[in-house]
């Protein structure tokens, strides 16, 4: 009797312990597609032979937005040198990696083809995500505008 309590009750901690750590195991494994996502961005941009001109953008800080079909997008620009040197993305419904991973990849990635690039001219969407794309490519449109008219 006492051999059957202990037997189960090793079962009952081995099982919660296993149930404990499937959230952090889909973390991982979602962290590492992060990883691969920004590697194989990274391999396209670069055998695509992308030129930085520089676009001649005037310098200060920017906030576009757009009505996103989730709800609004706010970035703000960062322009420098007459460069875009960062896009931050300051509202969106996207910003948990965890709840929609493709959003999440789109507001990482996208910002970073566009400082690469100098535009938005060109830029892709992600796929799973093309209605974030598309908002979040409107939001730097806008702001951009803004640098130009200044």
């Amino acid at each position: 009797m006492e051999r059957m309590r202990r037997k189960r009750r090793v079962i009952f901690i081995l099982l919660f312990l296993l149930i404990i750590n499937i959230p952090q195991i889909y973390i991982f494994y979602l962290k590492s597609k992060f990883k691969e996502w920004e590697r194989q961005e990274y391999e396209s941009l670069a055998s695509s032979g992308v030129v930085e001109e520089a676009p001649g953008y005037n310098d200060g800080e920017y906030i576009g937005s757009s009505k996103g079909k989730r709800g609004p997008v706010r970035i703000r620009i960062t322009i420098a040198g007459g460069r875009i040197n960062d896009i931050e993305a300051l509202e969106h419904s996207a910003s948990n990696k965890y709840l929609w991973p493709p959003a999440y990849k789109a507001l990482i990635s996208i910002p970073q083809r566009i400082i690469r690039r100098q535009t938005i001219k060109g830029i892709d969407a992600v796929s799973g995500a093309t209605v974030t794309s598309k908002d979040l490519l409107l939001a730097v449109e806008n702001a951009i505008n803004m640098s130009k008219e200044r």
